[in-house]
């Protein structure tokens, strides 16, 4: 099948190329993919009947919570890094409902990147020192 490589010739290719490392990837579907979507739906500026079918889609993906959705394998060679990776056939559909549900939530889109480490609270510093440790330069 042309674009989409078989993983055997993946290895292969890296062993061919003589590669010590291999890099691997895996991701989980939590239930957190699903409340990404149903925030979005919450404050989205859709008819009441659009937004229950949104739910009932989003529902189906319930089933695969805690089942391995992508999988991927890389080396570097070189100055290039070789990647392979697979996603589940229903993934795909998940990633176009959360595409679809962050295109109606338009500016109220609450994934934005930022994790929930970006929003600790610093107040618990043990001595109070200034960024960086304390040290400035007096130049």
């Amino acid at each position: 099948m042309q674009g989409r490589p078989d993983y055997r010739d993946f290895f292969a290719a890296a062993k061919g190329c003589e590669v010590k490392l291999i890099y691997f990837f895996d991701q989980s579907f939590e239930e957190e993919n699903l409340e990404r979507i149903e925030a979005n739906l919450e404050v989205a500026m859709i008819p009441d009947d659009e937004r229950r079918s949104l739910m009932r889609r989003l529902a189906d993906f319930r089933g695969y919570v805690g089942f391995l959705c992508r999988l991927g394998a890389g080396f570097t060679q070189g100055d290039k890094m070789h990647w392979y990776e697979v996603c589940a056939p229903w993934f795909y559909e998940y990633l176009d409902l959360l595409s679809e549900s962050k295109a109606m939530a338009g500016p109220f889109d609450l994934d934005d990147g930022l994790d929930d480490d970006d929003f600790e609270d610093d107040d618990d510093d043990e001595d109070d020192l200034p960024p960086f440790g304390g040290r400035y330069s007096r130049n």
